[in-house]
C-alpha cells in the first residue's frame, strides 16, 4: 500500500492501533529500506501512536538510482 498524504497515513495508524503493521522504512544515513513490524500504541512513552516523527512530500522520496 502506498499513501498519497500523510492525513491518509495517519488515519491507517489510527485505524490499525493495537494491530501489527509492516511498513517500509527508509535510512537516508544508509540508502536503504526495510521492513519495520510495529504495533501502534499511545503506550510508548511519546507523542503520537508510533512516538516519532514521520517525514512526508517532495524531499522525503526514496531516490532513484
Amino acid at each position: 500500500m502506498s499513501f498519497k498524504s500523510l492525513e491518509e497515513f495517519a488515519k491507517y495508524i489510527e485505524v490499525n492501533e493495537g494491530a501489527l503493521i509492516r511498513l517500509h522504512v527508509y535510512n537516508v544515513d544508509h540508502e536503504a529500506v526495510r521492513e519495520v513490524s510495529l504495533t501502534p500504541n499511545k503506550n510508548w512513552g511519546g507523542d503520537g501512536l508510533l512516538c516519532c516523527d514521520v517525514s512526508f512530500g517532495y524531499f522525503n522520496k526514496i531516490p532513484i538510482r
